[in-house]
Order: structure tokens, then C-alpha cells, then sequence
């Protein structure tokens, strides 16, 4: 008899693109973008990145990350609840680690923000 909460994961949707990212993921790793300029950031990279829409909750999602690294893309005004929260979700689905990048710094002082992960290095 199977576990029935491993039952309900089976039923929770791929995130925006997810089904575009599962037919041809690419090798750099996971890229996901949130917040208010989320879609058209997405398009920029060709939809080769996954997006968390401002209304949902990452744990709405079945996010795969084939056990590559992954990119976080904030845009618009800095959420750090809800960037840690799309973060420990990635670690959650299998990424080794996660750097989180804020849309707004980029141009000017691009820094990294979370970096989550088992702490094995090699």
C-alpha cells in the first residue's frame, strides 16, 4: 500500500513552463523567476526558466530540478519570505544548491543572497 501524501504529490501541477523545461531541460540547471516581472523575464530567456506567478505559493507546485543547481530571479521589490521560501522548495525537489539573484541589483551590484544547500563540498 503506497503512502497516501506521496499520492497527492503526484496531482501537483508543473510550475509556468515546467512542461517546456521536462522536454528539453537545459545543462546549466534550474533557472526560476518571481515576482512582478516574472513572465516577461521568462520570455526574455526563451522560456527556459520556470516561473513562480505572484499568486501562488511555490508548494503549489511539482518543481524538478534534475539534481542541477539552481537560479533564483527575484524582480521588483525585494521579498526575502518568499525568496527563502521558493529556495528551500528547490532544495526540497533535489537541487544541490540554489543562488538567489535580485532583479533590481543587476544592473549596478549583482549579489548573491541565499546559497542553500547539504554543505558537502567537493
Amino acid at each position: 500500500m503506497s503512502n497516501p501524501s506521496d499520492e497527492s504529490s503526484e496531482f501537483v501541477r508543473l510550475p509556468p513552463y515546467g512542461k517546456v523545461w521536462l522536454l528539453n531541460p537545459p545543462s546549466a540547471g534550474v533557472v526560476v523567476t518571481l515576482g512582478p516581472d516574472a513572465w516577461p523575464k521568462a520570455k526574455a530567456f526563451a522560456h527556459a526558466c520556470l516561473v513562480l506567478p505572484d499568486e501562488c505559493e511555490p508548494s503549489e507546485f511539482r518543481w524538478q530540478t534534475n539534481r542541477q543547481s539552481a537560479l533564483i530571479l527575484e524582480t521588483g521589490p525585494p521579498n526575502d519570505a518568499r525568496l527563502q521560501c521558493m529556495a528551500e522548495a528547490l532544495i526540497r525537489a533535489g537541487a544541490p544548491s540554489v543562488v538567489a539573484l535580485r532583479d533590481s541589483l543587476m544592473d549596478s551590484d549583482p549579489r548573491v543572497f541565499f546559497e542553500l544547500g547539504d554543505g558537502d563540498d567537493a
